[in-house]
C-alpha cells in the first residue's frame, strides 16, 4: 500500500521536474540585440559597455552582442527609483 503511494508521488516529481526543465530552456525569443537595445532604451554603444565592464550579462556572436531580456529586465527593477513604501 505505502509502496503504491511513494510510487505515485515519484511519478509526480518526475512530472514537475520534467516542465521545471523545460521552462528554464532559452529560446532566441528570450534575447535582444544590442542594436534593438539601444533603440529601446534609447542610449548608445558606450552606456551598454559600460553595463558589460559592471557585470551585465551577455552574448557575442562575431561583433553582434546580444542580452537576455530577462536580465534587463532585473536591471530596469534593481534600478528603480522612488514609489517605495516606506
Amino acid at each position: 500500500m505505502v509502496h503504491n503511494e511513494i510510487k505515485k508521488v515519484n511519478k509526480k516529481l518526475d512530472k514537475v521536474m520534467s516542465l521545471l526543465k523545460t521552462l528554464n530552456q532559452n529560446s532566441l525569443e528570450d534575447f535582444i540585440s544590442e542594436v534593438e537595445a539601444k533603440k529601446l532604451f534609447t542610449r548608445g554603444t558606450t552606456w551598454f559597455w559600460t553595463l558589460r565592464q559592471q557585470g551585465l550579462p551577455f552574448t557575442r556572436l562575431g561583433n553582434q552582442v546580444y542580452y537576455k531580456k530577462s536580465d534587463l529586465y532585473e536591471y530596469l527593477d534593481s534600478n528603480m527609483k522612488g514609489g517605495e513604501d516606506v
